[in-house]
This record gives structure tokens, sequence and C-alpha cells, in this order.
């Protein structure tokens, strides 16, 4: 992992500490940070190195030695998105929408349409 990885992974872990300071809509770029956070977070490396002893309470992501902590966010992705703290119910008029009606087709003296889709 290189320097510039290190300091995007700590940014997007304190941006996560905050979660409820999120947009209830997030763009595609944070939603991929928030992603890779998780994906990160979620691959250890279990084999056995001779070099270094490691404490029974860390973890090695990407060759970086990190405390496993419960205070370490988390970003819900695929299951239970609608338990995450940024979330805002919709309001009514979302929630109830209804397909657009057809708009009428403007027609020449001559009964020639000008368009199709005006």
């Amino acid at each position: 992992m290189s320097q510039g990885d290190y300091i995007r992974y700590k940014r997007v872990a304190n941006e996560l500490v905050e979660q409820r300071k999120l947009a209830p809509v997030m763009n595609a770029r944070q939603y991929t940070d928030y992603k890779e956070f998780n994906i990160e977070n979620a691959i250890f490396n279990n084999t056995i190195t001779y070099d270094k002893l490691i404490p029974a309470n860390t973890a090695v992501v990407f060759g970086i030695t990190r405390f496993q902590s419960a205070s370490c966010p988390n970003f819900i992705l695929c299951r239970g998105t609608n338990v995450r703290p940024n979330r805002k119910a919709l309001l009514g008029v979302q929630s109830a929408a209804h397909p657009l009606a057809k708009p009428p087709i403007h027609i020449t003296p001559m009964k020639l349409a000008l368009c199709s889709y005006c």
C-alpha cells in the first residue's frame, strides 16, 4: 500500500466515523471509496511471518499492521441499507410516484405530425 493509498484510507475512515453527517444521496466516487474501505477491512493476511512478531489483537491489511477495534467504522453495502445512519425517509410525494401522462402530438393543418417527442 503506497503512502497515498494509506492517506486515502485514513481519510475515508475519518469520514465513516461520522456517518450521520453524510448526505443521504452520495455520488459515485464516495460510494466507491466506502466500498473499497469495506473490502480492504475484510481481506486479512493469515500467512505466517517469520521475520516479525504480530500481536494477537492486530491484523495485517495489505502489508500494514493495524489494531482491530470495535470503533472501526463500517459501511453497509448490500443488505440492510435502510438502517444506515445517514438515511432519510422519502417524502410522501416521492414514495407515491406515478408515470407522467403522454403529451399530445402536434399536428400541422395538413394532418402531418411536427415531431414525435413534443
